[in-house]
This record gives structure tokens, C-alpha cells and sequence, in this order.
């Protein structure tokens, strides 16, 4: 069992975490991706590897505890941090981000002439996250 959790952490910190690290230094290093879609496409890479790392922990959460039966109330609140509310926060700003992707999609079709800025697209980024982090709140508690 052990072997196959060890197998699965592997797998997912690979298929997982190193592709979307890609694309964010990608975004980061060159200038020219750092137009508003790529923005959008950098904050879902940012959900996707928040996501892929909580499922990672989880899994090595879960190997601890049966290796060294972890004290309940630490393991309550570590599972709340980091399974769950991080899930959580990850998944809503993922889903607010798509959100996000379709207006600015409407607007490219139907308003041509008014183009979306820079500023205004990391704007509309960390609101989604904002927004996501108060939605995901309630499972900290």
C-alpha cells in the first residue's frame, strides 16, 4: 500500500504540479505572453496547481497518519488547511476564472473595439480569488 501511495505522489507532483509550473514561469519570463488571456490562462495553471498540491498532501497526509498516528486535533486541522479548504478555494477561483474567460470572450465577439487592459485582467484575477476565498471560508471553520 505504501508503494502504490508513493507511486501515486509521484504521478501527481509530475502530471500535476510540473505542467502548470511551465506554463507560469513561461508567462512570467516572457513579455509578450503578458496579455490578458494569458492571465487568465496563468491564474487557471495557479488553481490547477493548487489543486494538484492539496491532492498530493492529502495523499502524503494520509501515509503519515498510518505511519505515526497523528493526534486527532492536529490531523483535524491540517486536513481542514490543507485537504479541504484548499480544494475548495482552488476549485471556486478555477470555476470563477472560466467565468471570467467567457466574458472576456463575449466582449472580444460582440465589443471588438473595447479591448480588455492588462491591469484591468489582474484585477479581475485576484478578485476571482477574493471572491473564491470567501466562499471557501466557511470550511476553515
Amino acid at each position: 500500500m505504501l508503494i502504490l501511495s508513493a507511486t501515486t505522489l509521484v504521478l501527481g507532483g509530475i502530471i500535476g504540479i510540473f505542467p502548470n509550473v511551465i506554463i507560469v514561469v513561461t508567462v512570467y519570463r516572457n513579455k509578450s505572453f503578458r496579455k490578458p488571456t494569458y492571465f487568465f490562462i496563468t491564474n487557471l495553471a495557479v488553481c490547477d496547481l493548487m489543486q494538484s498540491a492539496a491532492t498530493v498532501f492529502n495523499l502524503f497526509l494520509t501515509a503519515i497518519d498510518r505511519q505515526f498516528q497523528l493526534p486527532l486535533s492536529v490531523l483535524t486541522v491540517l486536513c481542514k488547511i490543507f485537504a479541504i479548504f484548499l480544494k475548495y478555494w482552488s476549485y471556486t477561483a478555477s470555476m470563477q476564472t472560466l467565468i471570467i474567460i467567457s466574458g472576456e470572450r463575449y466582449h472580444a465577439i460582440f465589443r471588438p473595439t473595447r479591448k480588455l487592459s492588462t491591469k484591468r485582467a489582474r484585477s479581475l484575477c485576484f478578485l476571482s480569488w477574493v471572491i473564491s476565498f470567501a466562499i471557501a471560508f466557511p470550511y476553515l471553520i
